[in-house]
């Protein structure tokens, strides 16, 4: 009995030190070492327990303490378990060496009987004069410390300083965290993969300025070069015409200029501003790749606290452009093949997941080509896989819409006008959600008036709940952007488009069929009308393979360490590599049974796991019904189809046996688990996972970890009979 107390003693003092330091329980415990010291000091061999001062818990205690130690070594013992949780941790080592020099102290005066019949020596006094020593040893700091109380708080301040420090470092290893919005993480890492490189222009300015010159008077226009701008795409000449020259006459001879100059599409812009000058953009016959690395390691980028903030490319003369989709709001790219309009789109895309987590920015990607956004599939970052069919994007579109009315309600409640303030008031962060649309060409012909009019409202109301749009396309017709599109996004990108109605179309003026391609661009700038001409920055598949794959060992590892309680890097490298990881985050994957069981057998091999593939499988499909993590707008949106049978008769879903069925068997389940198998909307799976719950099929919420499943295969059956 004694024993059983001392050991209850000894975890409580534990846990008030390592896992709780409550101060109502410590308040209580140190009752009841007070009452148990006592209850030693009274000790008598001879008595009946219950005339001992603390009782017979008192007298237990002291009868197996005293039969070992002294009554003096005793007290000690609980005085030391009483002061454990409360002993600094500079001081802790010291605590222990001071409490084994007492043991030894007590040693000659009383020793353990076991001890004293074997080990006799135990009773010689030397073990006296080593307990002075090192009590001696441990306390001689303390006893020369003045003022110790200033120690400890100098202590504190540099250690308060140097985290401190540390918080506002700019730079680690890996990484770069922002100071004021700890969100931000600049991915070093990744950046640190990505490819850079130089080249040389080479032109023969003089020249060419000369040229110019003489052309223009050809055909009676006198003026001159008075400066140039050497850009890595062109080389922009700035001419000043003479008093009572037209500019109408000048921008007639965009074409006998580009012969003269034996060039290609030489460029006569609209007058600088506040220069009084003529540009005239002759392409360089050396052109300069502007590597995406270059310009997501410069400091503007590194340093500024725009969650949105994107790499664009280049200004004529080399200075870097960047752009907040926050001020946009959106953005409409237009280009035909191999004019640089995907590498932009994958720019805009890499530039956003270098520096923000799943907890800012979220993606929803849809791509009707099957084959531009697949690189992306896996990152966390995304809100559901890429959306490849046609069908599925128009209810996608229509659950953003739902979304947006539901995060504008949330905005309503606060009184916020924009998610920016919303987030500042509440601390209740919601991330900004960006919508890419790659073709939207083949998604608007194929689906027609159901694309337009989900876009039309998002593009409408979207931007101060956080919702941004990115709609690209090769064919700028009239039919595909049409009025009501190219009303509501303002901010658009052309890259070379065959004639001048395309450019008209994007751009509202000509211009864009002059572009020489290969990421050279015309961009209305949000707030302005003046076009920009820029060259946009270019990041390889190569480069977004290491980037993403990057991304996705991290996420992956961290899964596995969750689910199987084990990883290992060279694993999660095969299967990424391999391409694999489409069965850990998509329910249509392609020759998905024949892939889940290949990645459970190279789970067996290099975990060792001492489970069955079954189980191994099971586990693979738990990871992928909660790879991508929800948020608490999915519940916002209810289908036509779920809208007509939400007022069903009957106490459940009809679909609770097909969702039983499902689970039977499995260990775990989840809401997007039932929405992915059964193709509902996220509100109705969460409502057959209540119903679950109700009948005792599943266990109760625990967080965000799925529902643990209570039904066997072999159960279920009599489940299916008493559900009406």
């Amino acid at each position: 009995m004694g024993i059983l107390l001392i050991i209850s003693f000894a975890f409580i003092s534990y846990y008030l030190r390592y896992i709780n330091p409550n101060r109502i329980l410590y308040f209580l415990f140190a009752i009841v070492c007070i009452l148990s010291i006592l209850g030693i000091i009274s000790y008598n061999p001879n008595q009946e327990p219950y005339l001992n001062f603390s009782g017979i818990v008192g007298y237990e205690i002291s009868k197996f303490l005293t039969s070992f130690f002294t009554k003096i070594f005793s007290i000690i013992i609980i005085i030391s378990l009483l002061l454990f949780p409360k002993v600094p941790d500079r001081y802790l080592k010291k605590f222990s060496f001071i409490l084994l020099a007492l043991f030894l102290i007590q040693l000659p005066f009383k020793s353990p009987v076991f001890i004293s019949e074997y080990l006799g020596f135990f009773k010689y006094p030397i073990f006296i004069i080593l307990g002075l020593v090192l009590i001696y040893q441990n306390t001689k700091d303390i006893i020369k410390t003045k003022d110790n109380k200033a120690t400890i708080q100098e202590e504190k301040e540099k250690k308060e300083e140097k985290e401190e420090s540390a918080i506002k470092s700019t730079r680690i290893e890996n990484y770069i965290i922002e100071e004021k919005e700890p969100e931000l993480i600049y991915r070093k890492d990744i950046v640190d993969v990505l490819k850079e490189e130089k080249t040389k222009i080479e032109e023969d300015v003089e020249d060419l300025s000369r040229l110019i010159e003489e052309k223009f008077l050809e055909f009676g226009i006198k003026g001159k070069v008075v400066s140039k701008t050497i850009g890595p795409l062109v080389t922009r000449y700035e001419f000043e015409p003479a008093a009572g020259i037209k500019l109408s006459r000048i921008h007639s001879l965009a074409d006998d200029l580009t012969l003269r100059l034996k060039t290609s599409d030489v460029r006569i812009t609209p007058p600088l501003p506040n220069k009084g000058l003529i540009g005239i953009e002759v392409p360089n016959n050396h052109r300069k790749v502007v590597y995406f690395k270059k310009l997501v390691q410069n400091e503007e980028f590194i340093n500024s606290k725009k969650p949105l903030l994107f790499a664009l490319g280049v200004e004529v003369d080399g200075k870097p452009k960047y752009e907040d989709l926050a001020r946009m709001p959106h953005l409409l790219i237009a280009g035909s093949t191999g004019s640089g309009k995907s590498v932009c789109i994958n720019t805009i895309i890499s530039s956003l997941i270098i520096k923000n987590t799943t907890s800012t920015v979220r993606f929803l990607l849809i791509d009707p080509k099957m084959v531009e956004l697949s690189l992306y599939e896996g990152i966390p970052h995304l809100l559901m896989p890429v959306v490849k069919d046609k069908r599925l994007a128009v209810k996608v579109l229509k659950m953003a819409v739902a979304w947006m009315e539901h995060r504008y309600k949330l905005l309503a409640k606060v009184g916020a006008k924009s998610l920016e303030s919303y987030n500042l008031k509440t601390k209740d962060h919601r991330p900004y959600i960006v919508i890419i649309i790659d073709e939207f060409a083949d998604l608007i012909l194929t689906q027609g008036k159901e694309v337009e009019g989900p876009i039309a409202r998002l593009a409408q109301m979207a931007r101060a709940v956080g919702i941004h749009l990115i709609v690209a396309t090769q064919r700028p017709s009239v039919d595909v952007i049409t009025g009501i599109i190219k009303a509501n996004f303002p901010v658009r990108i052309a890259f070379k488009v065959p004639s001048k109605v395309d450019s008209r179309v994007i751009l509202d003026t000509i211009g864009a069929e002059k572009l020489i391609g290969r990421g050279d661009m015309l961009y209305i700038p949000p707030g302005s009308s003046e076009l920009q001409r820029l060259h946009g920055a270019y990041i390889s598949e190569e480069e977004i393979y290491h980037l993403t794959n990057k991304i996705v060992f991290d996420y992956l590892n961290q899964k596995f360490i969750e689910k199987f309680s084990n990883s290992n890097k060279e694993l999660i490298h095969n299967i990424i590599e391999k391409g694999y990881i489409s069965i850990f985050c998509r329910d249509d994957d392609i020759a998905l049974e024949e892939k889940q069981i290949i990645v459970s057998n190279l789970i067996k091999e290099y975990l060792n796991l001492g489970i069955s593939n079954e189980e191994i499988i099971q586990t693979i499909e738990d990871i992928r019904s909660e790879y991508y993590q929800p948020i608490e707008e999915f519940s916002a949106y209810i289908s036509e189809e779920e809208e007509e049978i939400s007022n069903f008769s009957g106490n459940y879903d009809p679909l609770i046996k097909e969702a039983i069925k499902l689970i039977a068997g499995r260990k775990t389940t989840s809401a997007t688990f039932l929405q992915r198998k059964l193709r509902i909307g996220f509100a109705r799976a969460a409502r057959i996972i209540d119903q679950l719950e109700e009948l005792g099929i599943i266990g109760p919420a625990d967080g965000s970890k799925p529902r643990e499943v209570r039904i066997s295969s072999e159960k279920l059956e009599d489940v299916l009979k008493r559900i009406k």
